[in-house]
């Protein structure tokens, strides 16, 4: 039989954190080890902690670390000490449902050629009260696109938007193999995904397992932005800087995965990507000027391919390039067009 170790990544989680570790105990297929790596916090969150491991029906091993390494590096050490086959991602702020580990690994199981599985999270409140969308939903992972990670084509949505919410994420420990270092740039979870995509062993189970607590403290987030929202966010953003940006993290990933380890579907999503990406790089600066590339690569279906559609139209028409913008205008929102 298979074990299951959970890496919990938490900083200055007081608040939510209880709800999330008593979930463990109710899970119906309990885990092998819960590995804890705890950001330098300044709260009473290693207090919660130390008093979980004593009493936990499991082992529980806890790192204190003496500096803040951010949420990325800290969840590839947390990675990186999971000593199970399966290893399953966690939060400090959400609540996972009792049959969310049973059903990842029953969905990598009966997969033997999956290096990973994400399932939906129910979006909710503070308090957990039910805020009526998943989020998938939320982002628009639809019945195409799901379709697409049935095919073995999960990089073909993947290169459009980030789907896979760490939350929900279990995958194979030999994933470490090459996934570790994570690269600069990359968000655990979104590099995770798209190894194990490009692989065509991304597994998404159609269940939501968690309760994905949205409050003011969200690294992320699950909620839909609104349009004014979206157009201060593509304001925001230098052009220029961003898609080189996408073209570093794209060929670092070719680079990481060698010939051996991706599917012909998925180099072609990426290349294509690429692309796409290249030639709005060459566009020119003048946002009146880029009306016309903007409306072929439209009508080429670059954008519907190879981005966030719209979103992507309305940040190549309104992002201005670095020397259009002053220094205090230069700040990156989480979000990629």
């Amino acid at each position: 039989m298979n074990k299951i170790s959970i890496a919990l990544c938490t900083c200055n989680g007081e608040a939510y954190l209880g709800d999330q570790l008593r979930s463990y105990l109710d899970q119906h297929r309990a885990p092998d080890e819960v590995v804890i790596c705890d950001d330098a916090s300044s709260d009473a969150t290693t207090t919660l902690l130390s008093a979980f491991a004593k009493n936990a029906p499991f082992p529980v091993r806890i790192t204190c670390n003496p500096r803040r390494l951010g949420i990325t590096a800290n969840f590839a050490q947390a990675i990186t000490q999971c000593s199970s086959d399966y290893i399953a991602l966690s939060d400090q702020d959400d609540v996972w449902l009792p049959h969310k580990l049973a059903r990842l690994e029953q969905a990598l199981e009966s997969r033997p050629e999956a290096q990973a599985a994400f399932s939906d999270a129910r979006l909710v409140s503070s308090e957990l009260d039910p805020l009526r969308r998943t989020v998938w939903q939320s982002i628009g992972f639809g019945d195409a696109d799901r379709h697409a990670f049935r095919a073995g084509n999960a990089v073909a949505v993947l290169v459009r938007q980030p789907v896979v919410t760490g939350a929900t994420l279990m995958f194979r420990s030999g994933l470490r193999a090459t996934a570790l270092p994570i690269p600069a740039g990359w968000m655990h979870d979104e590099w995770l995904a798209m190894l194990a995509g490009a692989g065509g062993g991304l597994v998404a189970v159609d269940d939501a397992l968690v309760l994905y607590r949205q409050h003011t403290s969200n690294a992320i987030g699950g909620t839909r932005k609104g349009l004014a929202d979206k157009m201060r966010a593509a304001r925001a953003l230098p052009r220029q800087t961003y898609l080189r940006g996408e073209i570093d993290r794209l060929q670092t990933l070719l680079e990481r995965l060698g010939p051996a380890r991706i599917t012909t579907s998925a180099r072609a999503s990426i290349l294509a990507k690429l692309a796409h990406l290249e030639r709005r790089l060459q566009w020119p600066s003048s946002r009146l000027r880029r009306w016309i590339p903007v409306v072929g690569e439209w009508l080429d279906g670059g954008y519907r391919r190879s981005s966030r559609n719209w979103h992507s139209i309305m940040f190549d028409l309104l992002a201005a390039d670095e020397d259009d913008r002053a220094p205090s205008q230069m700040a990156r929102p989480p979000n990629r067009p």
